[in-house]
């Protein structure tokens, strides 16, 4: 792959110094590596550039200092490397901008990997989040959670019914088949969903939905 910027804000020294030695062994550029969110040069901002962000940096019951400096990155690609996977930290992460939420005990061939689709424009979540996808999963026949999309996004029965399957990872040929409709309305509908939820892929696509099973969940009056 082409060398890519990125930045470390990582707190343990050693993990820093072993990210360090294995990302510029892979054609990584390291552009800044720090240990506290008070050294982060904002100014190396820019289209591409990775900035992996340690979530033990900031105190793990106030998310929105990690959300805050991620905000701040508006046109590069923010990695959160946690120790924990949790459901709403990553829907708050992802919906402040991040692009991916990586355990820091994965392996590291797989780390690389998850970084370099990271560059390339992609989204990266953990395993865990598929199966919290499974259990919140949306359907289009539920008449609370109708309710909350048709009023917060526009969202059609069908358009319900598509997201509900896309957030179950379903490629668009097998949501075709699953609804008895052509692949070709399948794409279209993808579209119009991303443009309704205001989101560019399909795993934020995916949080949305979970926000909106929450949503349908608390809110009484729908």
């Amino acid at each position: 792959m082409n060398s890519c910027s990125i930045s470390l804000v990582v707190k343990n020294s050693l993990l820093r110094e072993g990210l360090c030695r294995i990302l510029s062994e892979n054609d990584f550029a390291i552009a800044q590596s720090i240990d506290h969110v008070s050294e982060i040069q904002f100014e190396t901002d820019g289209e591409g550039h990775v900035v992996i962000l340690d979530h033990s940096l900031a105190d793990k019951a106030s998310p929105q200092d990690t959300v805050a400096i991620i905000s701040k990155f508006r046109r590069s690609r923010p990695v959160v490397l946690a120790d924990t996977f949790d459901l709403a930290l990553v829907t708050k992460f992802f919906a402040a901008g991040a692009c991916a939420y990586i355990l820091n005990n994965v392996p590291y061939k797989t780390f690389l990997t998850m970084l370099q689709l990271v560059a390339m424009g992609e989204s990266v979540v953990p395993s865990q989040f598929i199966s919290s996808i499974n259990s919140y999963n949306i359907r289009g026949d539920n008449e609370n959670v109708a309710n909350v999309a048709c009023r917060k996004f526009n969202l059609t029965d069908r358009d319900l019914k598509i997201l509900s399957r896309l957030s179950r990872g379903l490629s668009n040929k097998m949501i075709s088949r699953d609804l008895g409709v052509s692949e070709a309305t399948v794409k279209v509908s993808v579209k119009n969903i991303f443009r309704k939820l205001s989101v560019s892929n399909r795993t934020q696509a995916a949080i949305v939905a979970l926000e909106i099973r929450a949503s349908s969940s608390n809110d009484a009056s729908y």
